[in-house]
């Protein structure tokens, strides 16, 4: 018997990202926010929860996921017995001035140069990543989820546009960098887009 066939995944409450790359979708922007009302952005989260895209279902034209820093699980005052519980390279950060200089991020690549993400910007605290079918589907929820953020106890920082390079691969050569792995659970091989449809 197959290792992951004794694994079960409640697949609904993993996101989509962690184990298909959206390779059908060429279009997508990332959107870097912060937290400023912890209260108001929980109500938000709680919304956006049911937007979320998961493992169970590929989707047709859109997709979305959403990622938190260790900043950002702190300023949703996220229980100290919880929180102390991740990894302390997600809870310090790569602008930790140790990590930085280990990764190499010394002289004009500091943290203190960065655009976004080192110590003189807002911190980061979550990340909305949205992939679509059309620019056109993009952004109309882009400009839906924007909407969203001030009302909610949150503020944009920055939205980072993504292009698809001629060649059909990502920056470093691979045709998919994220659902290629094998993970326990979904039946021992990768999933790819095809798969699910």
């Amino acid at each position: 018997m197959n290792k992951s066939e004794n694994i079960f995944v409640e697949k609904e409450d993993v996101q989509g990202l962690l184990v298909r790359g959206y390779g059908k979708f060429p279009f997508a922007k990332f959107i870097l926010l912060n937290i400023t009302d912890e209260k108001l952005a929980k109500v938000y989260l709680n919304k956006i929860s049911d937007q979320l895209n998961t493992a169970k279902v590929s989707p047709e034209e859109l997709a979305i996921n959403l990622a938190f820093t260790g900043k950002g699980l702190k300023a949703l005052k996220l229980k100290e017995e919880i929180y102390s519980k991740f990894q302390r390279e997600f809870l310090e950060g790569m602008d930790e001035p140790y990590r930085a200089t280990i990764l190499g991020d010394i002289y004009s690549n500091h943290p203190d140069n960065w655009s976004w993400g080192g110590p003189k910007n807002d911190e980061v605290h979550l990340i909305l990543m949205v992939y679509a079918k059309t620019q056109n589907i993009l952004d109309n929820e882009i400009d839906k989820q924007k909407n969203d953020f001030t009302s909610n106890g949150i503020s944009l920082i920055e939205i980072k546009d993504t292009i698809s390079l001629p060649s059909g691969k990502e920056h470093f050569g691979f045709r998919d960098g994220i659902s290629m792995p094998a993970i326990d659970g979904f039946g021992g091989k990768a999933i790819t887009e095809t798969e699910n449809e």
